[in-house]
């Protein structure tokens, strides 16, 4: 079992309904940036990108910079959470 420290990273990564939202879209397309994601969940980009932000911390999400784009995909701890999550 991971550390209680580890455990809270990782709660507080998917504490908002919005991570949950950018969790569930991320699962179904990955390397998206801030920009897409913004627009899919009709989310500011400022929020969006603080959401994303948090994500990272937490270890759920990879950033991969393209040219001018960051694109944001799954880590494999990112995709054990939304599996776990699914099955809630």
């Amino acid at each position: 079992m991971k550390t209680a420290t580890t455990l809270e990273r990782i709660t507080k990564g998917i504490a908002s309904k919005h991570r949950l939202s950018i969790l569930s879209l991320l699962v179904r397309q990955k390397n998206l940036d801030v920009d897409v994601i913004s627009q899919r969940l009709s989310l500011g980009y400022k929020t969006t990108a603080e959401h994303l932000r948090k994500m990272f911390i937490a270890g759920l999400i990879t950033k991969e910079y393209e040219g001018n784009y960051v694109l944001h995909s799954l880590t494999p701890l990112g995709k054990k959470v939304a599996v776990f999550l699914q099955r809630l």
